[in-house]
C-alpha cells in the first residue's frame, strides 16, 4: 500500500504526502527508509507522518530513519485554540476541553465522558499500550484508574504502591507512568531540590489536558476553589509544555512548594498558580530565591490566565519579578 501511494505521489513534482496514524502501516519504517533513500538525488515527495502513539514510533524512528526526519510534538488544544474555534469560556475549557471533537459535548457530561472513554481512553488501554509494550490491558486500565485519581498532585511512588497490587514496586509504577506519557495522557514532572538534584521518587502527574481531571473524578463542576485551582494549574502547565522549549519541574521543601520551575534560555521562572493572589505562597518563592537569587517569580491567577495563555513568553518576561 505504501509503495503504491508513494508512486502516485511521485508522479508530480514537489508533492506533499500526508499519512495519518502511519504507525499502523505494516513495515512502515523500513519501507519509508527505502523509498526516501531511493529519491535522495531527485527528491519529488515531501513526507508528513502523523501518529498518536510515540511508544510505537520512537524506536523505529531512531533505528531505521535516523538523520532523515524532524520531530514535531503537537499538543492537545490549549485554551487559546479552543476559545478561538468554539468561543469556549475558561470554565468550560477546564472542565471539558482538550480535544476539538469533544466541544460538541460541553455541558453534557455523560455524553462527553462517553466520547473520551470510547474514542480516547479505551483504544489506548486496549490496543495502543498492549501492542507496544506487551502489557495486559486489564492491568493497564487498573493502573490508569489509580494514577488518574492523583492528577495534579505531588504523589510519592510509595503512596501509589499502597493502592496497587502487593507486588508493585516503584520501578513498575515508573514504567507504567512512562507508558501513559508515551500516549500523551500526562507528564511526570520531576522534583528538584535547592541543590538542583532531581529526585524521581516523588513526581507530580501533570494532565496534558485539564479536563482529564473531570474524566477521572467524574465531576462536571468545580466542588470548591481548591479544586478549580488544580484545573487552572494543569492548564498553566499544559501551556508551558506546549511551547516545546525549556524544562518544567516543581519544587518542594517541607511545607513549602512551588507549582512550576520553568527554565528557558538561561532564565529561571518560579510560577505559583492560584485562583486569587495568595500571600502564603509568596513565602515559598522567598525561600526558593534564597538559593536561586537570579530566579524571577510570579503568581498566575484566574484573572490573568487569559493574558498568560495568549503569549506565555511575553507574559513572563513582562510580569515576573
Amino acid at each position: 500500500w505504501l509503495v503504491n501511494v508513494w508512486a502516485q505521489a511521485s508522479q508530480n513534482e514537489n508533492t506533499l504526502l500526508v499519512i495519518d496514524e502511519f504507525q499502523k502501516v505494516t513495515n512502515w519504517a523500513s519501507t519509508i527508509k527505502f523509498l526516501w533513500d531511493k529519491q535522495m538525488d531527485h527528491p519529488n515527495v515531501k513526507l508528513l507522518l502523523l501518529g498518536s502513539n510515540s511508544l510505537f514510533m520512537d524506536k523505529h524512528l531512531t533505528e531505521s530513519l535516523a538523520g532523515r526526519y524532524e520531530l514535531t510534538h503537537v499538543h492537545h488544544w490549549n485554551f487559546e485554540e479552543y476559545n478561538a474555534a468554539f468561543g469556549t469560556s475558561l470554565d468550560d475549557y477546564l472542565l471539558f476541553g482538550g480535544y476539538p471533537k469533544a466541544a460538541q459535548y460541553i455541558g453534557k457530561f455523560d455524553a462527553w465522558s462517553k466520547y473520551i472513554s470510547d474514542s480516547i481512553v479505551t483504544p489506548v488501554v486496549s490496543v495502543d499500550i498492549p501492542s507496544s509494550s506487551k502489557q495486559n490491558s486489564q492491568k493497564v486500565s487498573q493502573f490508569l484508574d489509580i494514577l488518574g485519581r492523583h492528577l495534579g498532585e505531588v504523589t510519592p511512588y510509595s503512596s501509589l504502591a499502597h493502592e496497587l497490587p502487593s507486588n508493585t514496586n516503584s520501578r513498575v509504577i515508573k514504567e507504567y507512568i512512562e507508558l501513559f506519557e508515551g500516549v500523551f495522557f500526562f507528564k511526570r514532572l520531576k522534583k528538584i531540590t535547592v541543590k538542583h538534584l532531581r529526585r524521581d521518587s516523588t513526581p507530580t502527574l501533570l494532565p496534558l489536558f485539564p479536563s482529564m481531571i473531570s474524566y477521572f473524578s467524574k465531576l462536571d463542576h468545580f466542588q470548591d476553589s481548591e479544586q478549580k485551582e488544580k484545573y487552572l494549574k494543569a492548564a498553566v502547565g499544559q501551556r508551558l509544555l506546549g511551547l516545546n522549549k525549556g524544562t518544567l519541574k516543581y519544587w518542594r521543601e517541607g511545607k513549602q512548594e512551588i507549582d512550576y520551575i520553568y527554565e528557558y534560555n538561561g532564565q529561571i521562572f518560579a510560577l505559583q498558580v492560584c485562583e486569587e493572589l495568595d500571600l502564603k505562597k509568596k513565602k515559598s518563592i522567598e525561600s526558593f530565591k534564597k538559593e536561586f537569587s537570579r530566579c524571577r517569580s510570579i503568581q498566575i491567577t484566574e484573572s490573568v490566565f487569559k493574558s498568560f495563555s495568549h503569549n506565555p513568553d511575553y507574559f513572563l518576561e513582562s510580569n515576573a519579578i
